[in-house]
């Protein structure tokens, strides 16, 4: 046998993001002099330093070496008891090394983050939210979430979440007014969602509601103009209408009775005469017409794009976009671009969103043979953005 070594601590404990360290007493039992080479195996290893790495021992001496295991702050650091070994390798007698076993206990540790999608929503009855729960810790914990305001009834499903170590879980919020209004500004309503982890501070996620009237500008448009025309129609046809229409009435009458004293007559000189048959006039038939054709409108499209991919507009047709959804459900960092060929429509940080949704009154036109791309550029290995659209295709004229 060439060497020997002793741990100075069979069992470390150990907190992530700090360091623990043991000491290694080295012996040469060997004859000559020789220089041990000390390193570490099993899991903890790339966390691990040894100082010194060799020591030169004379037959019969040792040493002390010092190993510190820097234990990092990461979602896959799993907590609990994890083997290692410390490994002594003799150079002249290769044959003489020696392998001594110890245990680092790894801590749990838990850092919860929340974050609601989109802050600001709009709508007259109703409006939905994303709240998603982070664990960048390394152990799971189970959330308990809570919505409320003063204006507003605040559900959020599920009500209880489990997240696993270096995930996220998404809950459903919704918001519902206490009271609608069919006319008037929109009104504000403010509220907040609260996520409890099993130990620490609660997170406070904020948004708010902008709730619309009900009945849009447009129909108290046409109700006025419905109630005028109610109104005037009485009077048109008594001043312009009716008398126009009687005395069309009027001349009929008088052209019918005209014919029927034409068609029949009393013989003279004499001799008697008896009524003339009348023949009758026949109905004649107009020729038909032409009709116009009109033209159908453009059917509905809908597709989604994964990062980094195009859709080609066929040559003989026109895409109309009126919805863009843009998601980044893995909370990816950089920056996401919506292209018309080379041209950049949309240009977005993936930081600010898990779900954003785009909406166009006037549609954004793509012509024939026209790329819709969706470039994502981001930091993480694996970029999970993607987009969904949906519009009208049209042939071209």
């Amino acid at each position: 046998m060439g060497a020997t070594a002793r741990l100075s601590a069979a069992s470390l404990f150990g907190q992530p993001g700090s360091v623990a360290t043991v000491d290694v007493v080295v012996r040469n039992v060997g004859t000559v002099v020789d220089q041990m080479k000390v390193d570490v195996v099993g899991p903890p290893a790339p966390w691990a330093r040894v100082e010194p790495p060799t020591v030169s021992l004379f037959p019969g001496t040792e040493a002390t070496v010092r190993v510190t295991f820097a234990i990092p702050r990461d979602s896959t650091v799993p907590p609990g008891p994890t083997p290692f070994a410390v490994r002594v390798l003799p150079r002249e007698d290769e044959k003489g090394g020696v392998v001594e076993e110890g245990v680092l206990d790894v801590a749990a540790f838990v850092v919860p983050l929340a974050d609601l999608s989109p802050k600001t929503s709009h709508g007259t009855r109703r409006a939905r939210h994303e709240l998603a729960v982070d664990n960048q810790g390394n152990t799971a914990f189970t959330v308990r979430l809570v919505g409320a305001s003063d204006q507003a009834a605040v559900n959020v499903v599920p009500p209880t979440m489990l997240v696993e170590p270096g995930k996220a879980s998404f809950a459903k919020v919704v918001v519902v007014p206490r009271e609608r209004f069919l006319r008037g500004p929109p009104v504000t309503h403010s509220f907040t969602v609260v996520a409890q982890p099993p130990s620490g501070d609660a997170l406070v996620s904020h948004g708010t509601m902008v709730q619309e009237k009900i009945l849009p500008g447009w129909v108290v448009r046409v109700v006025v103009l419905l109630l005028l025309v109610a109104v005037l129609a009485p009077v048109l046809w008594f001043a312009l209408f009716k008398p126009a229409v009687k005395s069309e009435a009027t001349r009929q009458a008088k052209n019918a009775l005209a014919k029927q004293n034409t068609g029949s007559g009393i013989g003279g000189g004499g001799s008697t005469g008896g009524p003339v048959a009348n023949t009758g006039v026949g109905a004649g038939t107009a020729p038909g017409g032409g009709g116009t054709v009109s033209s159908s409108p453009g059917a509905f499209i809908d597709g989604r794009l994964s990062a980094n991919s195009s859709y080609t507009v066929p040559t003989a047709d026109t895409l109309f976009i009126t919805d863009i959804v843009l998601q980044n459900p893995a909370g990816n960092t950089g920056t996401l671009q919506v292209r018309r060929n080379d041209n950049i429509l949309i240009d977005l940080a993936l930081d600010n969103f898990r779900e954003y949704d785009l909406h166009f009154v006037t549609p954004v036109q793509f012509a024939g043979d026209t790329k819709l791309t969706l470039s994502a550029q981001c930091t993480s290995a694996q970029c999970s953005s993607s987009a969904y659209f949906a519009g009208t295709h049209a042939k071209s004229t």
